[in-house]
């Protein structure tokens, strides 16, 4: 387990009793929970090496408070990917339920979908269309 995670869970249960009525956490302890979820789906990303973006794919991610996602991550056909769609809807619900909770708002503009993932020093990196 990482100590960033470690430590933003020790912070979260350790300041609880200081929170307010909104269930229990409060807007930073939440802000990081969703924080540390993103950095989980972000190592799973990161975690096979591109050699070939004929193996990769894309994905949205997250939730934007007007509707639609935040942005795009790429995945390696190889990993488990039922598990990690699973955690990027979990992920996306959770972003959403904290946005109507907190009253978080956003620009309405559309995210642009990627074209396609291509591989630069081992690294994918999602293509846009010009």
């Amino acid at each position: 387990m990482r100590p960033s995670l470690i430590l933003g869970l020790l912070f979260v249960f350790g300041t609880s009793s200081c929170n307010n009525d909104n269930g229990g956490l409060t807007i930073e302890q939440e802000r990081l929970l969703l924080n540390e979820t993103l950095e989980n789906l972000v190592d799973i990303s990161e975690s096979v090496s591109c050699e070939d973006s004929d193996d990769w794919r894309f994905a949205p991610i997250g939730s934007k408070a007007c509707g639609g996602p935040k942005g795009y991550i790429a995945y390696a056909v190889s990993i488990d990917t039922v598990q990690f769609f699973a955690k990027l809807e979990q992920y996306r619900n959770d972003e959403n339920q904290f946005n109507a909770k907190w009253g978080i708002f956003s620009d309405c503009a559309l995210v642009q979908s990627p074209s396609d993932v291509a591989c630069e020093n081992g690294k994918a990196v999602l293509v846009y269309p010009l």
